[in-house]
């Protein structure tokens, strides 16, 4: 992984974790926070697939059944300022004068909070530690056998090195990525394949700011997974003027950027916004 950040990747039998795949990520995310918290840090899950400190995030999480086979994976911000990320994310480009500040708003490390960056392996024992406990079992370093050693060269040289895995961006078959504006407001959604059309991740930028800070990262996470066509008056609804402040932005402005990435799929008629 890059300076700064720490990633994971953990596969389970199916047979060990006992559980649906929603069930099953949220129990593996409520255990890496909690090893977090032996650090010291006040991390808890937030759905479907962050762990935060005081709203912010620190960790992004997936997981998936393969067969008999659960892969979970996950990074770690150790020491990566917003301008690095800002360097590296291929966020919209209307959106470079403000990018850095909305990271900063959004995202927070280890070192930021410790004051201080941790040893990676203390990050590593404290993970495996939770985990351990979280499941019952013991964990303890290994390395690859010579079979995994070679299936892993296979793959590599077969598809993960090729230039066209790494730099082709075509989307998987079916998924949509949405763009909606109004006014100082965008929504960025991107939708799981399928004829549901449900959101998989949501991004809501603009110059405005809203108080508590955390509400607009809280909205994004309770909108993904539901219907495209339900999340604008869930965010009207969410973002409440007796619990919500905003500036240089109205929870109408929020809703209709929602609304018009929508309507311009054609999945729905623009709603009446009040």
């Amino acid at each position: 992984m890059a300076p700064g950040a720490l990633a994971w990747d953990i596969a389970f039998s199916r047979r060990d974790i006992h559980a649906r795949r929603d069930a099953a990520n949220a129990a593996i995310c409520e255990a890496i926070a909690a090893g977090l918290a032996r650090l010291g840090l006040r991390a808890r899950y937030r759905p479907q697939n962050e762990i935060e400190v005081a709203g912010r995030k620190i960790c992004g999480l997936s997981g998936y059944f393969e067969g008999g086979t659960m892969l979970h994976q996950g990074t770690i911000l150790l020491d990566a300022g917003a301008g690095r990320m800002a360097d590296v994310l291929r966020l919209p480009s209307d959106e470079s004068r403000h990018r850095q500040r909305h990271l900063a708003q959004r995202l927070t490390s280890v070192a930021e909070l410790l004051g201080r960056t941790p040893d990676p392996d203390e990050i590593k024992y404290a993970i495996s530690a939770a985990l351990a406990d979280a499941f019952g079992f013991a964990l303890r370093p290994d390395t690859p056998q010579e079979q995994e050693t070679f299936l892993a060269g296979e793959l590599f040289s077969r598809e993960f090195a090729l230039d066209s895995f790494v730099f082709d961006s075509v989307a998987p078959g079916g998924i949509q990525t949405l763009v909606g504006r109004d006014g100082t407001v965008n929504a960025y959604i991107r939708l799981y394949a399928g004829d549901e059309r449900l959101i998989e991740q949501i991004w809501l930028t603009g110059n405005f700011d809203v108080s508590p800070a955390r509400v607009i990262t809280d909205l994004e996470a309770a909108l993904r997974g539901l219907p495209v066509r339900d999340a604008a008056a869930r965010a009207l609804a969410a973002l409440s003027p007796g619990s919500v402040e905003m500036r240089g932005a109205t929870r109408d402005s929020v809703a209709a950027a929602i609304a018009d990435a929508v309507e311009k799929t054609g999945l729905q008629q623009r709603a009446r916004l009040s």
